[in-house]
């Protein structure tokens, strides 16, 4: 996925933390059903991921996380579809809030859209309960 920096650059992963906080608070919660629908997602599985909305972008955001839940960058979603980033964060994970404990499974997915269809899908639970223990 090609990616390009663009906005308000952020000092230190603070203001991004931030930043990714005020884009929730922006959110309009119309707008984020009419995005469910055209991702065909549900809108409580874009809630999990903490979407989103910048005002200045006009522009889904997606906080990035580290493995500790702390935002380090946010990648922005444009209704063409076209992906960005905000300038002078970095890049992490997309981690959905309240993942039940998988059961030695790491199930990685490559951008916000994917990991909201792998946390929403069924198949989440019976796969952490059937692959059993990996180690890697």
């Amino acid at each position: 996925v090609a990616v390009r920096t663009m906005g308000a650059p952020a000092n230190n992963t603070g203001d991004v933390d931030s930043l990714a906080a005020d884009f929730r608070k922006a959110l309009d919660h119309a707008a984020l059903g009419q995005l469910a629908v055209s991702l065909e997602l549900s809108v409580v599985s874009l809630h999990r991921l903490r979407v989103g909305w910048s005002p200045r972008h006009c522009a889904w955001s997606f906080p990035m996380s580290d493995a500790a839940g702390k935002v380090l960058g946010i990648r922005l979603r444009l209704a063409s579809g076209k992906k960005l980033s905000i300038k002078g964060g970095r890049e992490g994970l997309f981690v959905p809030e309240n993942l039940d404990q998988p059961v030695g499974v790491l199930l990685v997915a490559e951008g916000p859209s994917d990991t909201v269809v792998l946390a929403a899908s069924s198949c989440w639970s019976s796969l952490c309960g059937s692959i059993g223990p990996r180690v890697w």
